[in-house]
């Protein structure tokens, strides 16, 4: 038995060796005549290492938007919505929409002759996702100042092949504008200065890019692209049956045991498989042969290989690394309904506006709207998922107005006490707003009770009943 222990010793160390190449990765203990083979760390750190994903340049992860359904799909529900919301411009002194600004409306309406403003902003999000960056061009004269007036039209450059000319030296810590650190972009030999560029990126922690360029999310989702590769291979092999699947044997036997199929029968199999078996409507799903065969499988089915399972974690760690909810993603069992509405409105307040109201500003940086006293803003009011939420706070806002009333009339808060909870600002000038209702005086009272039979009439705009006899009354007193 001690021999065979030996035997089998070796053979592992043999093994592991072969594997590794070296002998310090295996461990033996012999006491008390055991032999117990262990992997030492060293080797299980080196078979990790082994295990490498695929690195994707920006080129490769644009081919991955394109040709895979998990990573298009990610990406289209955060274009879709930042586009689809309302793009208006207004006027910075008091937020009023600006409706008949010539040179924004022409901008707004059409950008490029390709494409429209929602196209423009949904290919602008798709490639920051994809890419980390986007480079938004303004073509306008040189000779002219750099404003929205002189621009004619705007285009997403093609992130991917777009060069940033770094300057030969580069002082990081001391620069205040972009021309202290590039020269400028250059798109397939073409120079572009830096002003006419709005450069939109992802943070980049790696310090050899010095901050100059973005880096995708979707390469954190490297080993789910690899494997939705290889998911979508092995089920293309399977449909289309790309390698033998199984072999057909001859089940003839005699005197002398198993008979082999003769060469015509084989020839006559197969032209029966070829010509006459199949799944589409002029063949049979049968198959019919006169020679007596069995059949041995050797692939495997879809059921076996269970591709949908690793193409739903695949799908969702793409859905994960782009902030979008799981519930938004296609798979075999759909969220609940409630789940999924929840889901749909916290991805528009934490993603979807964030990022349009981010993207919103930096145009209106890049076209320097704020030194004509404008400013780009983008509104969600129309989408039906948000308007369920307003239809909420509606309702939550009614009846703390109503406990704020009671309060009011009770002599707890004071009407500022009252503004403050309701999140407007104190009233100033006027003494009326700091007393509760038992300090006031009857003209003060008269205007009370005229504000209390307004808020009992059940109007659905109470806080804004008392919003505007609030400002009635400060003239008033003023």
């Amino acid at each position: 038995m001690a021999s065979l222990r030996q035997y089998a010793a070796r053979v592992l160390i043999k093994a592991a060796v072969a594997f590794s190449g070296r002998k310090s990765y295996v461990n033996i203990d012999t006491t008390y005549g055991n032999y117990t083979f262990k992997l030492t760390d060293t080797f299980l750190s080196q078979l990790m290492n082994s295990v490498s994903w695929s690195k994707y340049t920006e080129s490769m992860l644009v081919g991955l938007y394109h040709n895979t359904p998990e990573v298009y799909s990610a990406v289209h529900q955060r274009a879709f919505r930042v586009s689809n919301g309302r793009w208006i411009v207004r006027k910075s002194s008091n937020d009023e929409v600006v409706y008949d600004n010539k040179y924004l409306n022409a901008l707004m309406s059409r950008p490029n002759p390709m494409q429209n403003w929602q196209e423009l902003i949904y290919e602008m999000v798709a490639y920051k996702c994809v890419t980390g960056n986007n480079f938004l061009y303004a073509n306008a004269p040189d000779l002219l100042a750099f404003n929205y007036k002189n621009i004619s039209t705007i285009w997403n450059l093609f992130a991917d092949v777009v060069m940033i000319k770094q300057k030969s030296v580069i002082k990081w810590l001391s620069a205040t504008t972009i021309d202290d650190l590039i020269n400028g972009y250059e798109v397939n030999g073409v120079n572009i200065p830096s002003n006419k560029v709005l450069h939109i990126k992802y943070a980049n922690l790696n310090a050899s890019d010095l901050k100059l360029r973005g880096i995708s999310p979707l390469q954190g989702a490297s080993p789910a692209h690899d494997n939705l590769k290889a998911v979508w291979k092995a089920r293309n092999v399977v449909y289309t049956k790309g390698g033998a699947l199984g072999f057909i044997s001859s089940d003839k036997s005699d005197a002398d045991g198993t008979a082999s199929l003769t060469p015509d029968e084989v020839s006559e199999i197969n032209k029966h498989y070829s010509d006459t078996y199949g799944l589409d409507g002029t063949k049979t799903a049968v198959g019919v042969v006169k020679a007596p065969v069995r059949y041995t499988k050797i692939g495997a089915s879809i059921q076996e290989l269970q591709p949908f399972d690793e193409t739903e974690a695949a799908a969702s760690a793409v859905y994960a690394v782009l902030n979008v909810p799981r519930s938004l993603m296609p798979r075999k069992e759909g969220a609940t309904y409630e789940n999924a509405k929840q889901d749909e409105v916290s991805f528009y307040r934490n993603i979807v506006i964030p990022e349009a109201l981010s993207i919103a500003q930096s145009i209106t940086n890049f076209f320097k709207l704020d030194e004509a006293g404008l400013y780009i803003d983008v509104t969600f009011e129309h989408i039906e998922v948000l308007q369920e939420n307003k239809k909420e706070k509606a309702e939550v806002d009614k009846a703390n107005t109503d406990s704020w009333h009671k309060q009011f009339l009770s002599g707890v808060i004071t009407l500022n006490d009252w503004r403050v909870n309701m999140g407007a600002e104190k009233v100033t000038g006027n003494k009326m707003y700091d007393k509760l209702l038992y300090d006031m005086t009857p003209e003060e009272l008269s205007i009370v009770e005229t504000i209390s039979k307004l808020l009992k009439g059940g109007s659905s705009g109470n806080n804004q009943n008392v919003q505007n006899n609030d400002a009635g009354t400060q003239q008033q007193g003023n």
